[in-house]
């Protein structure tokens, strides 16, 4: 389930980026550019054919159609026109040309643009800049830059779930430590319960999605290559952490391991010490009753074959070794509450 939602988060980056950044396929073809102007005039034109009035803001990645307007007359290109350097305009890359115009495409860092000044031999041209969108910005820790946002909302969001996603991240690897770190007397201390705790509670898996996700309206912004690198390092640096996570589980349940072993010796030398001690106990004791009881009775008999002997005189010595027996397994059971501490 996890690995479908990330490829739709993928697919869905993807595309927007895609749809921002990528090359563009499509350019004004408005009916009478030039209507309306007067002398030589720069206008420009979106993709909906749309005259670009100097006032409304653009995101970096949008398409623009450039004509040069003679007495409102389109100026074919470049014969007319003198010719193009887009290396005097800042902010601007030429993606295609045309019989009367050039398609441009907005590029971030620059504002406002104006692509006129491109137009070689024509010092008189007049015309409009274009106002770029630079959003709401967002300092990023891990794309390393400043990011821009469509909206104050959005640039909140991922400010949000970079916190979020930079503490999972440190719980994962400073836990990891201890349990890397913890040995075998220790696997029962609150450190070691607290470090599994925060483990389980980190949900590093659900913080690296939440900020993918908070990250795509950048790319609307013209931010596509800073998203793509938050997309890696995010990725990246979980999977790193979960791996780091699952070996210092490997350790800590080695050590408790080594603890149960040598808690189930102890339960085995106190038990069956207990049991042997008793045995010993009840054996020699009952042994040496039941010598003197013998010779009592041989003497006894030596003096007179009219002697009687009862059950009693037989049973007190098998009691007595009952009894000792008994409080040799009571010495072993008193460690009980100590040998479950150490299991536990």
């Amino acid at each position: 389930m996890m690995r479908r939602r990330y490829s739709i988060l993928v697919l869905a980056l993807v595309l927007v980026v895609a749809a921002t950044t990528g090359v563009a396929t499509a350019a004004a073809s408005p009916e009478n550019p030039c209507g309306g102007t007067d002398g030589t005039t720069a206008v420009f034109y979106l993709d909906t054919d749309e005259r670009i009035d100097g006032v409304q803001s653009y995101y970096p990645g949008t398409t623009v159609t450039m004509y040069v307007c003679q007495d409102g007359e389109a100026q074919q290109y470049p014969t007319a026109w003198g010719g193009f350097d887009a290396n005097a305009v800042d902010g601007v890359s030429v993606e295609s040309e045309r019989e009367n115009s050039i398609v441009l495409t907005l590029e971030a860092g620059t504002e406002p643009v104006d692509p006129k000044a491109g137009v070689e031999n024509r010092p008189d041209i007049t015309g409009t800049t274009i106002q770029i969108q630079t959003g709401y910005r967002a300092e990023s820790s891990v794309a390393d830059r400043t990011m821009r946002f469509p909206s104050e909302e959005a640039s909140g969001e991922f400010e949000k779930a970079e916190r979020s996603w930079l503490r999972s991240i440190d719980t994962v690897r400073t836990n990891s430590t201890v349990l890397s770190n913890v040995s075998s007397d220790a696997t029962n201390s609150s450190a070691v319960q607290s470090a599994i705790a925060a483990l389980n509670g980190s949900e590093l898996s659900q913080r690296t999605t939440d900020l993918q996700r908070s990250v795509i309206p950048a790319a609307r912004s013209g931010d596509g290559q800073a998203v793509a690198t938050i997309v890696e390092e995010s990725n990246s640096t979980a999977a790193d952490a979960r791996t780091a996570a699952r070996e210092s589980l490997r350790s800590y349940i080695e050590a408790a391991e080594q603890r149960r072993s040598a808690a189930v010796m102890r339960v085995r030398l106190f038990v069956g010490g207990g049991l042997v001690g008793g045995l010993l106990v009840g054996a020699v004791a009952g042994y040496a009753l039941s010598r003197r009881t013998l010779s009592k009775i041989e003497i006894d008999r030596g003096v007179s074959t009219a002697t009687q002997y009862s059950p009693k005189q037989v049973a007190l010595p098998l009691v007595l070794g009952i009894l000792a027996l008994l409080a040799g397994i009571a010495v072993g059971a008193l460690q009980w509450p100590t040998l479950f501490e150490v299991i536990l």
